[in-house]
């Protein structure tokens, strides 16, 4: 079975909850990015994944999230702010093992090669990230496809259209060459679903996977709505 997974924010506890809730010898999993910032565990969730996808198929797509702390320790300072206030403490703190302050924090994120050797045991796993995965009847992208550029092959699209854009493309209707459109990064209550695409992004309350075969959705809590 295929399983689409949609953002997790650090939530490793209900990761854990999730896949054993749907993982089998076969099963293939394809993730949908944002697994950073927001929660209390984006370290032990990578490592995590890292491990789980040494015992079953993996596809890991970028989010926004993850996009956002590479362009800053590449050298875009301008990105700092945006670290921290959309859940990037937490994801120091998880990464330091202790209790952070804002202004710690920052100073940490400031200092950037502490950042960078925080991260080093996980940079071939950030360096594989993917910006679409293409199933048979469905695409894969972590925030949509921008409808203007529908007509493109997608890897002439925008990266920052497949990693940010929201109202823009939820309020769309189009098939991408004729596959519905799975996304995250737009949290809802429950998963999101027209004639065109499907949302999975419902990290304040659950985790949520999309089964591909059975066309259903199941959340950590073990809930099933098709």
């Amino acid at each position: 079975m295929k399983y689409v997974i949609g953002d997790i924010h650090g939530q490793y506890y209900k990761l854990l909850d999730l896949i054993n809730l749907t993982k089998s010898d076969t099963t293939e999993y394809i993730f949908l990015g944002d697994y950073i910032d927001r929660g209390e565990h984006s370290k032990e969730v990578i490592d995590y994944l890292i491990k789980l996808s040494k015992k079953v198929k993996c596809i890991f797509l970028i989010g926004n999230h993850e996009d956002m702390w590479f362009k800053y320790l590449k050298g875009d300072k301008s990105w700092l702010d945006m670290i921290l206030l959309y859940g990037g403490i937490k994801t120091v703190k998880s990464y330091i093992d202790k209790d952070l302050t804002y202004m710690a924090a920052k100073t940490i994120v400031i200092q950037a090669k502490k950042m960078e050797n925080a991260f080093k045991i996980h940079k071939k796993f950030f360096g594989k990230l993917l910006y679409y995965y293409e199933l048979d009847n469905y695409i894969c992208v972590h925030a949509g496809i921008n409808p203007q550029y529908k007509d493109l092959v997608l890897p002439s699209h925008n990266q920052e259209d497949l990693l940010w854009i929201r109202e823009e493309f939820i309020d769309s209707k189009f098939f991408y060459k004729g596959k519905k459109i799975i996304f995250g990064h737009t949290s809802f209550g429950k998963p999101y679903v027209d004639k065109y695409k499907i949302g999975i992004d419902t990290t304040m309350k659950t985790i949520t996977a999309f089964c591909v075969e059975g066309e259903y959705f199941i959340n950590n809590e073990g809930e099933i709505n098709e």
